[in-house]
């Protein structure tokens, strides 16, 4: 999920929970809420060992419920000597609103380690896109609404059911978010994934199939309450061609990359020149308006030697 929808709903719940314990405490909760999100300045600070990276890395060791355990203990101690508040009320909403944002992360596409360093399995519900722009600009423009509000009408700022009317769309949107997704989950058949769409009513579906001839690649986007589904790609190779051969190079080198790790709706482009064999794999999670996260590899066909190897988010389509 995006830092403004994390911001706005820890300063939403916050707001109907906390307003009564303290404005600071209000203002506690919300930066919590959004504190995991913090590992973005650890990224200058990331180690050359490749488990190392990957646990620094953003949404990796930061969004588990035991790290923010630690660190809710650390914010508290730190927010107690200030304010001299109860060492045990803040610590317990600093758990809280910690645990809500790896909450709210775990539905989305992206895995995140819930339990690291106990446990180094990541997990994802899958019911939400990892940002969604369309949320994304909702969440900012309510950001700003209550931040003219709050210097302009500090009454309608206030206002409780001005609150609970926020609180019901957000509810209402992800209880739809989540319907969607254990409804048509439900009803895929084997080795197919929902992929959750930017906008409402409008999601994708990713099909990986192996035979003893070939491996077959397809991605449709499909549209809620129609029957007409739109193709977007499908490829097919052979086993035992030189395509495979070089796709399976290809597939070995996405595990250093974290977005490969994380996701794993792989489809691949092969193509050729004179000089190189090139395999491009992108993520078919990332796919919006024909461009996706992607890792492009060029083999030399003389000696099979990577001449180049890049990674972007870029038109694919």
């Amino acid at each position: 999920m995006d830092f403004f929808s994390h911001f706005f709903l820890g300063f939403l719940i916050s707001a109907l929970t906390m307003n009564t314990l303290g404005r600071e405490l209000f203002f506690y909760a919300a930066i919590m809420a959004m504190f995991p999100d913090f590992d973005i300045f650890l990224i200058p600070l990331v180690k050359t060992k490749q488990k190392r990276r990957y646990y620094l890395s953003h949404r990796a060791g930061s969004h588990s419920y035991i790290i923010g355990l630690i660190i809710s203990a650390i914010t508290s101690s730190i927010f107690c000597i200030i304010t001299r508040k109860s060492f045990l009320l803040v610590y317990i909403i600093g758990c809280l609103f910690y645990s809500l944002h790896v909450t709210l992360d775990l539905f989305t596409t992206s895995k995140i380690p819930l339990f690291y360093p106990l446990s180094k399995k990541e997990y994802r519900l899958s019911v939400d896109r990892a940002v969604n722009p369309l949320l994304m600009f909702i969440s900012a423009i309510v950001l700003v609404f209550y931040f003219i509000l709050l210097f302009f009408w500090p009454r309608l700022y206030l206002n409780p059911y001005l609150w609970i009317f926020f609180s019901l769309l957000y509810l209402i949107y992800f209880i739809y978010k989540i319907l969607t997704k254990f409804w048509v989950s439900s009803r895929l058949p084997e080795n197919s994934q929902f992929i959750p769409g930017i906008f409402p009513f409008v999601y994708t579906i990713y099909e990986h199939h192996s035979t003893e001839i070939s491996e077959s690649f397809k991605v449709t986007r499909k549209f809620q309450f129609q029957s007409k589904r739109v193709k977007l790609i499908e490829t097919e190779i052979k086993n035992g061609s030189k395509e495979m051969i070089f796709y399976e190079k290809a597939k070995n080198l996405v595990k250093k990359y974290r977005f490969f790790k994380k996701w794993e709706a792989i489809i691949p482009i092969i193509q050729e020149n004179d000089v190189n064999i090139i395999v491009v794999l992108f993520l078919a999670e990332s796919l919006a308006h024909g461009t996706a996260y992607f890792l492009k590899v060029a083999f030399n066909k003389k000696n099979s030697n990577i001449d180049y190897m890049y990674n972007e988010f870029n038109t694919v389509l």
